[in-house]
């Protein structure tokens, strides 16, 4: 009987272990980037936990600096991240994903909504843009016919589906050099997102740009969230409040009609 409740138990904990230990991850440029090993929990909990994690080291190649990055994330669900890059190429591309899980999963009809917004600064005193680039290979892209700089994708286990909000596009040239110029914010949604049967378990954001160089600085915020739509009332839920009106109205209508025969 013994050895049966510890299986239980251990099956118990391998079923939890997975949603605790769920977390958001980032890459850079396809390459894993190394996260604080401790998050700073904000609020909440179990799936209404939103986690903060934050770059643990900066990360320095030939052609860019990451000074900054954090990434926030609630299960229950939406990602958000805020980073600050140096382009020290000539000019050099950049390319961020930041993913996390949903649970629960968002099954049947949701909402989805994105914001994102971007400042610029001329690092090398000859002018500064920032150019949207197409995300990497299995990320689709909403269809509109130009190259955003934010696209937000959702997964249920199969390839990605574009959630139709990416943000962004096609670039800018900044009027203001060198002082410090922005892009953005923008903000859509929200509106009727894809529909998942199986039920949507994963929303990702890639982040795809050109800078101009020479030291020119970029930082940027953006967010993504998925939720199951509202659900509305059915009869006779919704209609009884309007029932009982007309039966009022009635009632009082037929109690008059009978005093004054």
């Amino acid at each position: 009987m013994k050895k049966v409740w510890v299986i239980l138990i251990v099956l118990l904990l391998l079923t939890i272990s997975p949603v605790v230990a769920r977390q958001a991850t980032v890459k850079v440029n396809g390459q894993p980037v190394v996260l604080e090993a401790a998050p700073e929990v904000v609020s909440g909990t179990g799936d209404d936990t939103v986690t903060i994690y934050k770059l643990a080291t900066p990360v320095q190649t030939a052609d860019y600096q990451i000074v900054s990055l954090v990434v926030a994330y609630k299960e229950d669900p939406f990602i958000s991240y805020g980073m600050a890059v140096i382009d020290d190429g000539a000019p050099s591309s950049f390319s961020a994903s930041f993913s996390t899980a949903v649970s629960p999963i968002v099954i049947g009809p949701n909402q989805v909504k994105s914001s994102m917004a971007l400042s610029a600064t001329d690092g090398g005193s000859d002018g500064v843009s920032v150019t949207a680039l197409a995300p990497l290979a299995g990320i689709p892209v909403d269809g509109d016919g130009i190259t955003e700089l934010q696209v937000t994708t959702v997964s249920d286990g199969g390839p990605r589906h574009n959630i139709g909000l990416d943000l962004g596009g096609p670039g800018v040239v900044f009027t203001n050099p060198p002082e410090s110029d922005t892009w953005g914010p923008f903000n859509q949604g929200p509106v009727a997102g894809p529909v998942s049967s199986a039920g949507w378990n994963n929303i990702q954001i890639d982040v795809n740009f050109q800078g101009s160089g020479g030291g020119d600085i970029y930082t940027l915020n953006g967010r993504s969230d998925i939720v199951p739509a509202p659900s509305v009332p059915e009869f006779p839920t919704a209609a009884l409040p309007a029932a009982l009106v007309v039966g009022l109205v009635g009632a009082v209508m037929f109690i008059r009609k009978t005093k004054e025969n």
